[in-house]
């Protein structure tokens, strides 16, 4: 079909071929926080990377406890992955962690680092978890953390998944291959978790929210 200059837009914007192809919501999982979900367009990415970062006693693990809690509640299987021995399941049970549908995975010795990254990588893998953490938060600044093929890797096997993997630090890890970035703070003016979006791939960076959480353990 041969098609004039003057009207060539026009039929290119009326064709059905070439009409944009509606955008998809990306699956999301639930964070526990109504609040937060609300600031998510639904809450966590599924099959990507989201970090939660800040200090010590910032409440990034009481955040990721809580979105724990809601996928155990749901009645799917979660991991959580420990190079550092930082997890208490006590305190995992009382923040409404099933504890018989959680995998505590604890890497020792010298490698445990190394460990922690092949385990998550076994664990996506699988297929059968909904969401794990990976902690690493106590380890500083460790070698194997810092390249950035571990994080390329890693986000293809979630990119074949349904897992939402939580990358628990002190700061950025994953750089660009992070799909959300949630920094935590706690507020003990008015006693909450401040929870600040730094880094969303579909949506924009710089919203924050107060959550009505208990004070902060991590």
């Amino acid at each position: 079909m041969a098609v004039s200059s003057p009207s060539i837009l026009a039929w290119l914007k009326a064709h059905p071929a070439l009409r944009p192809a509606p955008a998809l919501r990306a699956e999301r999982l639930s964070t526990g926080q109504r609040p937060l979900d609300a600031l998510l367009q639904g809450g966590l990415p599924c099959g990507a990377i989201t970090e939660i970062v800040g200090r010590a006693s910032s409440g990034r693990t009481s955040l990721a406890l809580g979105a724990m809690a809601a996928v155990t509640a749901a009645g799917a299987l979660v991991a959580w992955i420990d190079p550092f021995d930082t997890l208490d399941p006590l305190s995992a049970q009382a923040s409404g962690v099933v504890l018989e549908q959680l995998l505590w995975i604890r890497p020792r010795g010298a490698d445990a680092v190394a460990q922690a990254l092949a385990a998550t990588g076994q664990v996506v893998a699988a297929g059968g978890f909904a969401a794990l953490a990976l902690d690493v938060a106590e380890g500083g600044r460790r070698a194997p953390l810092c390249h950035l093929g571990t994080w390329v890797r890693l986000k293809h096997r979630l990119e074949r998944s349904r897992t939402v993997l939580l990358l628990l630090s002190g700061d950025a890890r994953a750089g660009a291959m992070a799909a959300l970035r949630l920094e935590c703070a706690w507020a003990p003016e008015v006693a909450r978790l401040r929870v600040r979006v730094t880094r969303q791939w579909h949506g924009t960076p710089g919203a924050e929210v107060l959550l009505p959480l208990a004070a902060a353990v991590d």
